[in-house]
């Protein structure tokens, strides 16, 4: 650590401590020597690179939450910049994500840790299986949208092009050529970044909605449901202008009924 920092000042931003150290195959020490060595490198990333921040050692899944428990009363949080959480919830919905986070901020605020928390690697592992490319599209959106929702700063997607070790692909076998998935990815970009995303959170017939303010002023609001394709009727304050699919497509707003299912759409006034 002394002397990769000392080399890379001002070249690396973030340093990660660990990888998912609540599991033995990563991690073979204790909770109390993780936390000292953590305290080690976080002065020695201080000393050699002052602006350098240090992301903890990140803690995998919601089996992690006992480890994560330990380590907070150890004080692994006062060695660190950032909290980092692998926030994997596969083969379960995406919306899972947002429990498990609720979790950890819950933890978080329970031991004054008042740290800003970073996803740093979420994908889709086996046995999960899609049924078509829009429905592995629909699940990286909607994993997105929760976790930003949520709280997470950063969201980390494991990973661009790995054929090996998931099931939800972002390239396809020639590793450059993006996927539907990958695709929605970059539409999602242009949802979120420089507008402002509001809670997401379901009603009593699985539709879920997420408040969207853009920046220039104009509301959206981004639907789908859990449960497969259904009709709403959706009350609001403002007037849409246009549905957009989660590939960027635009149609004109029915009528009577919107039709939504697992694919997220966005209605902008």
């Amino acid at each position: 650590m002394q002397t990769v920092t000392a080399r890379y000042k001002g070249k690396i931003g973030n340093y990660e401590m660990w990888n998912e150290a609540n599991f033995a195959v990563t991690w073979t020490g204790t909770p109390e020597q993780l936390v000292n060595l953590q305290q080690a490198a976080y002065v020695v990333i201080k000393n050699n690179d002052p602006q350098a921040q240090l992301i903890s050692a990140n803690i995998d899944a919601m089996c992690g939450l006992p480890y994560l428990e330990k380590l907070l009363s150890l004080g692994y949080a006062n060695s660190a910049d950032i909290i980092g959480y692998h926030f994997y919830v596969s083969p379960n919905q995406p919306e899972a994500i947002a429990i498990l986070a609720s979790q950890v901020t819950s933890l978080l605020s329970h031991y004054g840790a008042n740290k800003p928390l970073w996803n740093t690697e979420t994908g889709w592992l086996p046995p999960s299986r899609f049924a078509s490319d829009d429905q592995a599209a629909a699940v990286v959106v909607r994993a997105m949208l929760v976790g930003h929702s949520s709280g997470i700063g950063r969201f980390v997607w494991y990973e661009w092009d790995n054929h090996c070790c998931v099931t939800l692909f972002m390239t396809e076998t020639d590793n450059a050529t993006p996927t539907r998935a990958a695709l929605a990815y970059a539409n999602l970009q242009k949802w979120l970044v420089g507008n402002t995303l509001g809670s997401c959170s379901p009603n009593g017939a699985k539709t879920w909605s997420c408040d969207l303010q853009f920046a220039d002023g104009r509301h959206g609001v981004i639907l789908w449901n859990t449960a497969g394709p259904t009709t709403i009727t959706e009350k609001l304050s403002w007037t849409p202008a246009h549905v957009e699919d989660m590939y960027g497509n635009e149609s004109a707003v029915p009528a009577t009924l919107l039709h939504v299912g697992e694919a997220p759409l966005l209605l902008c006034e």
